[in-house]
């Protein structure tokens, strides 16, 4: 069977808990922005980044908890009978990183970059577009950094 539950427990809740870390308030806001009727080009660009965050914390989560799994399988190493499910446990984590990843947060990146596309086509020339981007991303790596200045023990 291809599902434990401690494991989808961990990186789902974890890789939630670990983009709104690393995202803030930008992940109530993107969900705002998937639900407007005319979303701003910012809010877009805004949405957009703080995609890319969740998929980064989802990623992060799955490879952690798959080296949680490692460290607890090679814990058992006399008995070689577990140790084929204590590797497939370790993985499985992996695969509900991508999981999460490719049925939820792609769905809403091309969501967002379709919505981008009509809303360029319509009023912004392509240079405005990338400056809404460019100062989105300027704001997020701010963010980023405020958060390892505030909490320096953990990076």
């Amino acid at each position: 069977m291809f599902w434990n539950t401690p494991s989808a427990f961990l990186v789902l809740v974890g890789g939630m808990a670990a983009w709104w870390g690393m995202a803030g308030n930008n992940v109530p806001t993107l969900f705002r922005t998937l639900n407007a009727d005319a979303p701003t080009p910012s809010a877009l660009a805004a949405g957009l980044e703080t995609l890319r965050a969740g998929r980064t914390a989802f990623w992060m989560v799955g490879l952690v908890c798959t080296l949680i799994g490692w460290i607890q399988m090679f814990q058992g190493l006399d008995d070689w009978n577990a140790f084929g499910p204590a590797m497939a446990v370790s993985l499985l984590t992996l695969l509900y990183a991508m999981l999460a990843d490719l049925f939820v947060l792609s769905s809403m990146k091309t969501r967002l970059r379709i919505r981008r596309a009509a809303l360029s086509e319509m009023t912004l020339r392509p240079t405005q577009l990338d400056q809404e981007l460019h100062a989105s991303r300027e704001a997020m790596d701010a963010l980023h950094r405020r958060a390892r200045e505030r909490s320096p023990q953990s990076y």
